[in-house]
């Protein structure tokens, strides 16, 4: 295995702070309103169902 230098270590922690920026990003700005729908749609699902199915 071999070692990285104090240099190659600060350089592979930057990227992968900025891969879970952009993950955090994705997650809250894009995928939230798909999964609130999603969430929306169920409960309006169990609500009609429970009209019908009492």
């Amino acid at each position: 295995m071999q070692r990285l230098t104090t240099d190659e270590l600060a350089d592979l922690v930057h990227d992968y702070s900025l891969l879970l920026m952009d993950c955090d990003y994705l997650v809250n700005h894009q995928y939230k309103a798909v999964a609130d729908a999603v969430a929306t749609n169920k409960q309006s699902s169990d609500a009609i169902e429970a009209i019908f199915n009492p």
